[in-house]
């Protein structure tokens, strides 16, 4: 059998793309060592994270039932498959049970721990997530792969990592404000407003997908502003980005190693359930700021926010040392030695 790797992740404004772009750089890697990737996914995953679209990967876009998604895998890649991996909260043991046989590894992405998976190897890249959340769930011979060392991040992260911690120095100058890729309930406008009332002077880059229903409005904010507010639509210049900001605002998705990677300071929030562990966990490693879910923070709460830790360097470079001690960016590579070992 071909070293092919199918890859069953979707994307939308409601769940947003960080599920795509850990499965991104994990198929970047695999294809490094020589495996041919397939991604597996709905018509409105591409147009929710556009970078699929200067991705080098095969797409399969799936047209039958989701009821039946097995099957049509099994049609349409009747050779089957190496390994697949599986990144969708939509789906559990019943899906991964139909693909038995047609795929001789299955591989789980999962930060939930709430359903039962027939997999061989299960990651999750959760914080202080215990073998005892998942024993119950997972066959018995399932190799857990648990914690933020794990997370797919893409190469450019851990390249970044050396030269974005020597250069924090806990002073405030750049904010990056990256509230996943559609930010569907607008916070990002609401922290603009922020740092506006705050009066400090900073500048701000505003990473965001095209696809996020507020994007006209912060176009117009950031024409406004002229030229303190950048907007970057659609970018994978993340590394860049994070590296040459001194502080984040940022939701606490897969974004959140990426950003620990990089030793950047974070006023976190929370705009989905299965953030809420992640948050706690990385706010008791004092690696992040925790502004609290976003149905209960204001403009003020952000305001002071930002105000104290301009005034605070040394809690700076604090929250700085211990956000690269959480993730080192190395994920990939750890998968990919795990899998060479294994298949």
């Amino acid at each position: 059998m071909r070293r092919l790797a199918v890859i069953r992740v979707d994307a939308s404004p409601i769940m947003g793309g960080g599920h795509v772009m850990r499965c991104l750089a994990l198929a970047d890697g695999l294809t490094d060592i020589g495996w041919h990737c397939i991604f597996a996914i709905r018509a409105n995953t591409i147009e929710t994270v556009p970078v699929f679209t200067s991705s080098s990967h095969e797409i399969l876009s799936l047209e039958d039932d989701e009821a039946d998604e097995a099957a049509e895998l099994r049609r349409r890649i009747p050779e089957g498959c190496a390994l697949l991996v599986i990144d969708h909260y939509g789906r559990d043991s019943r899906f991964e049970s139909a693909c038995r046989g047609w795929a001789s590894t299955i591989m789980a992405v999962d930060d939930l721990a709430n359903r039962r998976h027939d997999v061989d190897i299960l990651l999750d890249q959760t914080l202080n997530r215990l073998e005892s959340d998942y024993r119950p769930l997972v066959p018995p011979n399932c190799r857990l792969l648990l914690g933020p060392q794990w997370v797919p991040l893409r190469p450019e992260f851990a390249a970044a990592r050396s030269g974005a911690l020597a250069r924090r120095d806990g002073l405030l100058r750049r904010l990056l404000v990256s509230v996943g890729a559609t930010d569907p309930r607008d916070v990002t406008s609401m922290v603009l407003r922020a740092v506006e009332q705050s009066g400090l002077d900073l500048a701000v880059d505003v990473a965001i997908g095209s696809a996020s229903p507020n994007i006209a409005t912060l176009r117009q904010a950031a024409t406004a502003s002229q030229g303190r507010v950048r907007l970057h639509e659609n970018g994978r210049a993340m590394a860049e980005l994070m590296t040459e900001a001194d502080l984040a605002v940022g939701a606490s998705g897969v974004s959140s190693w990426e950003r620990c990677c990089l030793g950047l300071p974070t006023l976190a929030v929370v705009i989905a359930d299965n953030q809420r562990l992640s948050i706690q966990a990385l706010t008791l490693r004092g690696a992040v700021v925790a502004l609290g879910d976003w149905t209960k923070y204001s403009e003020s709460g952000v305001v002071a926010a930002l105000r104290s830790l301009a005034a605070d360097p040394k809690r700076l470079r604090g929250l700085a040392q211990a956000a690269a001690g959480v993730c080192d960016g190395g994920g990939v590579g750890r998968i990919k030695e795990l899998l060479m070992e294994s298949l």
